[in-house]
């Protein structure tokens, strides 16, 4: 096989291998690509266990990811459009798989799916599960397989392609067994949904009872109950922060981190079912102690987060934020640098933020720079391009400038119409420590 070499002359390419060609991971400290690599192993060796956990992982990533190290020819949506002379082994493996997908057994079909998943190749589950589907009308269903295209839709619904349908969900609700894996993470994904997409109440107060009635079922080891009750507090936390009962959330966190702590981490695949979790745990307690305006507690929290992950670059982006609310504008800035070395899927928010804070430190040459490097990384950065525009920044250089105010007003449109709503970090006020 050929062009492996190139895969690895690129820093993000050896840093993410798996997700360019499901080749042998050298770096570490990231636990989702650790959970690519986990399932990439499983479906080559069958006795290995699947970590089926349904974090949501967008699409974009991966294409973000591969133009920015140009390495495009690994720009497909299905494994098998890969150029066979530059298919791993693993790769290749998982391509024999699809190959003969309608003929796999249940448990060799749902580790396919776990690949696919983990690569973010959700349209591709789609329309492999489709296809069976019509091929074998009249067969049982397959909950497992079901569950996964639900997770696929919402998590392309999250990437902004398609609407948000949870009717699928509603049905293994419905149907699945209690305690079963599907009735689990069907009521997880309902009541996630319910907090962080639909903001309504009462629905995730339904979900959370019947989700943790389903745990409660759970016949399985110690160790899955653990990751379960984390999860499942992580989760109930919103129902406080949502209804301004901040103890009441703060002692959700602490049970969440509890049970965390209770996971077992002597194998491998516990191991990285624990580095997955606590992940997400650290992650969800950085914002807990924003919302409490604990700043101090939340850069503890967020410095314990680059240690447990810190080839993240989301990490950094978390750490960069807690510094700016301690006023450590320098502290922020090195932290930006390091998503944007670490995240070339980042970079556009990296060196957005990097920009203000060398605003605030009045380097304003560094600034402009940075807000420039946003908008290399992404031209759709409408705050990089307006602050470019509105500060005057670029106005040093009238071709600069000229070029920045055509960005701004293809965003708004030539008929004054509202440039699209800009992303999270697109939209952020420049609070940088003033908030107290």
């Amino acid at each position: 096989m050929t062009g492996v070499g190139s895969v690895t002359n690129h820093f993000p390419g050896w840093l993410y291998r798996p997700f360019v060609d499901l080749g042998p991971w050298q770096a570490g400290g990231n636990p989702v690509t650790l959970a690519l690599q986990m399932a990439s192993h499983a479906l080559a060796d069958q006795q290995s266990r699947v970590m089926q956990n349904t974090g949501i992982a967008l699409p974009s990533f991966r294409r973000t990811l591969l133009r920015a190290t140009s390495l495009t020819r690994y720009l497909v949506d299905d494994p098998r459009d890969l150029d066979e002379t530059v298919r791993t082994a693993d790769w290749q493996l998982l391509c024999d798989h699809l190959d003969v997908y309608e003929q796999l057994d249940g448990p060799q079909r749902l580790r396919t799916l776990w690949v696919l998943n983990r690569l973010t190749m959700h349209s591709a589950i789609l329309r492999y599960e489709e296809c069976r589907r019509r091929r074998t009308t009249g067969q049982p269903s397959d909950r497992a397989a079901d569950l996964m295209c639900e997770i696929a839709r919402i998590s392309l619904f999250h990437d902004g392609s398609g609407a948000l349908d949870l009717t699928g969900l509603e049905r293994l609700e419905a149907t699945a067994p209690l305690g079963s894996w599907e009735h689990v993470e069907a009521t997880y994904l309902l009541a996630q949904t319910s907090a962080k997409t639909l903001d309504d109440v009462p629905r995730l107060v339904r979900h959370l009872d019947t989700h943790l009635a389903s745990i409660e079922a759970v016949d399985r080891p110690e160790h899955d109950r653990a990751k379960l009750l984390s999860r499942y507090h992580r989760l109930a936390a919103f129902l406080p922060q949502l209804t301004g009962d901040l103890d009441g959330m703060v002692r959700q966190m602490d049970a969440a981190e509890s049970h965390c702590e209770l996971m077992s981490r002597d194998e491998p695949h516990t191991r990285a079912d624990w580095e997955l979790f606590r992940y997400a745990l650290l992650e969800s307690r950085v914002k807990e102690r924003f919302a409490c305006n604990d700043f101090p507690g939340a850069e503890r929290y967020a410095l314990a987060l680059v240690d447990h992950a810190p080839s993240t670059p989301n990490t950094w982006l978390t750490l960069g934020q807690a510094r700016i609310e301690r006023s450590d504008l320098e502290g922020a800035l090195e932290s930006y640098r390091w998503a944007a070395l670490l995240g070339p899927h980042m970079v556009a928010e990296a060196e957005f933020m990097a920009g203000q804070c060398l605003e605030q430190l009045g380097r304003t040459a560094d600034a402009r720079n940075a807000y420039v490097r946003s908008l290399t990384a992404d031209p759709l950065a409408a705050s990089s391009a307006e602050r470019l525009h509105g500060s005057g920044l670029a106005g040093a250089n009238p071709f600069l400038a000229d070029w920045v105010a055509g960005r701004v007003r293809d965003m708004h449109g030539s008929n004054g119409r509202e440039a699209d709503r800009p992303k999270s970090y697109q939209a952020y006020d420049g609070v940088l420590g003033g908030r107290r």
